[in-house]
């Protein structure tokens, strides 16, 4: 994580770098304040994009929050129709899936995905509160990459994220 020492909280703090349209701008994550000065800050070379779909949206607000915190892009969705349009528009690396959702479940979400060519190659973890010994193989039936019971430790959710990023196969470079 890059930090800056900020002039407006008067600590070195992370900052956050974005693409204005014209140039980088990097900003005091802590307090939005826009950092100038000698240093310059590297845009990532890819920030991986993490879709999570739940209907609760504490655990919306905590994903959100969690994906910003190790620099990870956070795509939300609050179902399961919304989130597969979302998938299809955005391409996540990784979606984080709630088993159990009105409208439509995490299996038949994850199910409807395999079965979407741009889709099928994006690690699905489904997350769910059912400690039934059946659940994780029911994931692996509709392919899921991997099945985990909530609450999620943030420590064991990031190791379980950087593994299943590594499963993504990534698009050849030209040079």
């Amino acid at each position: 994580m890059t930090t800056y020492f900020c002039p407006h909280c008067k600590q070195v703090q992370p900052i956050r770098a974005y693409f204005d349209g014209a140039s980088y701008v990097a900003r005091c994550q802590a307090c939005g304040y826009p950092i100038d000065g000698d240093g310059v800050v590297a845009p990532p070379i890819h920030q991986a994009k993490l879709l999570f779909i739940d209907d609760d949206p504490l655990l919306l607000g905590f994903f959100r929050h969690f994906a910003r915190a190790h620099e990870f892009q956070p795509l939300i969705a609050p179902d399961g129709p919304a989130g597969i349009a979302l998938a299809k528009c955005e391409r996540p690396d990784l979606i984080i899936l709630d088993a159990l959702m009105p409208k439509m479940d995490g299996f038949e979400v994850c199910r409807r995905m395999r079965a979407e060519p741009d889709l099928r190659d994006i690690p699905i973890l489904i997350v769910t509160v059912l400690e039934d010994p059946t659940i994780s193989a029911q994931g692996m039936k509709v392919g899921a990459t991997l099945t985990m019971t909530k609450p999620l430790e943030p420590p064991h959710l990031l190791d379980t994220i950087k593994t299943l990023l590594t499963l993504k196969p990534h698009p050849a470079t030209t040079a």
